[in-house]
């Protein structure tokens, strides 16, 4: 069948990924694994289909609730193919992006995640110097209206959040955005959910 072939070919044993068992527990849905965190020995192994095959299984999975994938030096095109497939996720609650190189195509690619992830509570996308003020107008667009509650963007680029005005993210509880060069902050005072924002 060519699901087994492609799978095979993205994490077959001659590709030498040493937390194997771990992504057929993601594929198969087993409801004991809530957590996946991808090392970054494993990511430099990965093809475009192992990104594409990642996603999809992520998407179908019903038990994941923390994704971990920081430090992997994925760019636009990894997080291309890896949200390909993953457009809506029912189960996770934490993605964690940080210290990846990915821009604005990165962020363009997400948004469909973005908006069909109904118990996404909490992300982070930090240390990373490509994640300027235009991805982080795009992102909050993506996240208009739905569940974050608490988001990180420490050490990037964003000198300019006033899209904060634009869009309305209802349950957002903590903000981070430590090391960037924000220079004017808008008056926020319509998110009343906010109990910490973090600017320095």
């Amino acid at each position: 069948n060519k699901n087994d072939e492609e799978h095979n070919e993205a994490f077959g044993e001659h590709v030498n990924i040493l937390h194997r068992d771990e992504i057929n527990w993601i594929r198969n849905n087993d409801p004991r694994r809530t957590t996946f965190v991808l090392e970054h020995d494993d990511a430099e192994k990965f093809s475009d289909l192992a990104l594409e095959l990642l996603g999809l299984y992520i998407a179908e999975n019903e038990h994941l609730e923390h994704l971990r994938l920081e430090d992997l030096q994925l760019m636009d095109d990894d997080i291309y193919h890896l949200f390909l497939d993953l457009t809506w996720s029912i189960s996770l609650k934490e993605l964690k992006l940080g210290g990846n190189p990915f821009g604005l195509n990165g962020v363009r690619s997400m948004l469909p995640f973005l908006k069909n992830s109904p118990n996404l509570v909490m992300l982070s996308i930090g240390d990373n110097n490509n994640f300027n003020t235009e991805c982080f107008s795009l992102l909050i667009g993506g996240l208009h209206g739905g569940s974050i509650e608490e988001l990180i963007l420490r050490n990037c680029s964003i000198d300019d959040i006033s899209a904060l005005l634009n869009y309305m993210l209802p349950h957002l509880k903590s903000l981070d955005l430590e090391n960037n060069n924000i220079r004017t902050i808008p008056s926020i005072e319509e998110y009343t959910t906010l109990e910490k924002l973090l600017l320095e």
